[in-house]
């Protein structure tokens, strides 16, 4: 039996994903990161953005530091705390929380796929899942970066026709501000466009 399911999710949380091999840390304190980065000091409105949200927004000049490193650099960034101990597959630009209200950009992480969600949208929709987070205007978002609904749409289509085949579900998930309700017409209208597809 062929499945699509929709998750529309009644929160705000960011997708924790990231490489295969785990953070890159040393393995006996976990304080140390073991391949090139940047360490910036973060500001106790970061560091609460990072406990809430599991994303850091760069200050101006914070940004500008990291687009020396990297031209595709964004703005806003997935966080990790330095305690995370999971698969890491398939993420986007990311830092680690570190003690002492620090914050190491894994330089590797901004490279050009990862930062324009390549690594993101062929692999995962193949293996049967897409994650977004949707705003208020009905924008979608994926790791911070705004996506362009045509290629939401695009997505959710591929995702249908694995279907076929040896895909027997697949699962399509949005996550909405809090407080936004079924009934709201954003989000209505969004999910009757999907459902045509």
């Amino acid at each position: 039996m062929r499945t699509v399911i929709t998750a529309f999710v009644f929160l705000f949380a960011w997708g924790l994903e990231g490489r295969t091999e785990g953070l890159p840390l040393d393995l006996l304190t976990k304080r140390k990161i073991v391949v090139e980065h940047t360490i910036l000091d973060l500001s106790d409105d970061q560091i609460e953005e990072s406990i809430a949200l599991s994303s850091v927004t760069l200050t101006a000049e914070q940004w500008e530091t990291m687009r020396k490193v990297s031209k595709f650099a964004p703005k806003r960034l997935i966080s990790y705390p330095n305690t995370y101990n999971d698969c890491m597959c398939g993420t986007g630009p990311y830092g680690i929380a570190l003690p002492g209200k620090k914050f190491g950009i894994v330089h590797y992480s901004l490279d050009e796929e990862h930062s324009l969600g390549k690594v993101w949208t062929s692999e995962r929709v193949k293996k049967g899942f897409a994650f977004f987070t949707m705003d208020a205007r009905g924008q979608f978002y994926l790791d911070g970066r705004l996506v362009p609904y045509a290629s939401v749409k695009q997505e959710f289509s591929e995702g249908i026709k694995l279907l076929t085949g040896e895909k027997d579900d697949f699962y399509f998930q949005v996550t909405v501000p809090p407080g936004m309700k079924r009934s709201d017409p954003t989000l209505k209208d969004r999910i009757a466009e999907l459902e045509k597809l």
